[in-house]
């Protein structure tokens, strides 16, 4: 008789694909690469410690990144060829809504869950067709959004510092408009007087002396202006050149950046950090930024305020996963989402339309100092 022996084999590892659609490289890198890194922070994080317990078993993330590179078409393509190509039914980002909308679309076409920060996704929660979108950023237009948060605090400071009168400055597309419906009658209604709205396109626009010299005539307290950092560090120098205010407000989009070379000059400059800020001396963040460094060898940035719109959601995703006991039904996992909390280095909660809801704090530059002010989840 001969015994014939066999090596047994270990099992392969099980794996669950999540897709990354990200701006590493053109204009938007500044958004997408800090929040590519959290991304990658977080999967490595929860493979080291062994994965994901789906029914018993160890499920390890297999992540795969796709550079959109700033262009709605190769965001497109790149979400596509993860969908058909790679099998994912889970994808994370983009950031930026130039990017991000499109990448939407496919996902609900193809019924795939993704998670993004996108502001302009927020009319979209909850609607039929859209069950598997989540939001991982306050919605400006919600219960704890800018326009009922941010506003009230805008109209706090301009008393504090005797501005009565203002005027805005922000990009002409839809996005912009709906901003300014909002923003406009609520800090009248608040008892500031509005003497201007101002538009630009955003296309490229690096002149605002026109509408700079339109307002200086009218006399503003104070400018609430916005878009993008590469917009403000034009609208603050050239406002300042011309004379029309040294006090700012931000509407949506920028961060300090606009206003660190002019700290000294300005009388105050306020933004919203939507979450958190890389430089806070939370221990949470500041161990989150130590682990950062430790991956991609040097920290966020300002711009890694995103970068918590990504984090803490991919830790989530994974426990609804394991809650869920699948890798794959997208309706259990989904349910699992819903009315969870998590306190990571945020506490958020995700609310039955699919908001990742969570305090954020305020920037203020005054006097060449910065404050971070927080504003609580109510």
């Amino acid at each position: 008789m001969v015994l014939i022996l066999g090596v047994a084999t270990a099992p392969a590892q099980q794996t669950i694909k999540v897709g990354a659609v990200f701006s590493l490289t053109g204009k938007l890198a500044l958004l997408g690469v800090p929040s590519a890194n959290a991304v990658k922070l977080a999967v490595k994080e929860i493979n080291d410690a062994g994965g994901i317990t789906v029914r018993g078993e160890k499920v390890k993330i297999d992540l795969l990144l796709k550079d959109d590179r700033g262009v709605p078409a190769e965001a497109v393509a790149a979400a596509i060829e993860l969908i058909t190509k790679n099998n994912v039914k889970f994808i994370f980002g983009p950031i930026g809504s130039v990017v991000g909308m499109p990448v939407v679309e496919v996902t609900r076409k193809e019924r795939v869950m993704q998670f993004t920060p996108l502001t302009q996704v927020g009319p979209l929660m909850g609607k039929p067709g859209y069950e598997y979108l989540f939001q991982t950023y306050n919605w400006e237009f919600g219960p704890q959004g800018r326009v009922n948060t941010y506003a009230p605090f805008i109209v706090k400071i301009a008393k504090q510092e005797g501005v009565k009168t203002v005027a805005f400055l922000d990009s002409t597309d839809d996005y912009s408009q709906s901003i300014l419906d909002a923003y406009v009658p609520k800090v009248k209604e608040l008892g500031l007087t509005v003497v201007a709205v101002e538009r630009y396109d955003r296309a490229g626009t690096t002149d605002f002396y026109p509408q700079l010299n339109k307002l200086k005539a009218l006399k503003p307290d104070a400018l609430i202006w916005g878009y993008t950092d590469e917009s403000g560090k034009l609208i603050i120098r050239q406002s300042l050149e011309v004379g029309v205010t040294k006090k700012f407000f931000t509407s949506q989009g920028p961060s300090e950046i606009p206003a660190l070379p002019y700290k000294d000059q300005v009388d105050f400059y306020t933004w919203v950090i939507g979450t958190r800020s890389p430089s806070s001396d939370d221990p949470k963040v500041k161990a989150f930024v130590q682990r950062y460094k430790a991956l991609v060898g040097q920290e966020p940035g300002p711009s890694g305020i995103w970068s918590f719109t990504f984090y803490d959601p991919l830790y989530m995703f994974a426990k609804a996963v394991e809650k869920a006991g699948t890798t794959s039904d997208l309706d259990k996992i989904r349910q699992a989402l819903i009315g969870m909390t998590y306190d990571g280095v945020m506490k958020m909660t995700v609310s039955k339309e699919g908001r990742f809801v969570h305090d954020y704090f305020i920037g203020m530059i005054k006097k060449g100092k910065t404050e971070l002010l927080h504003v609580p989840l109510e």
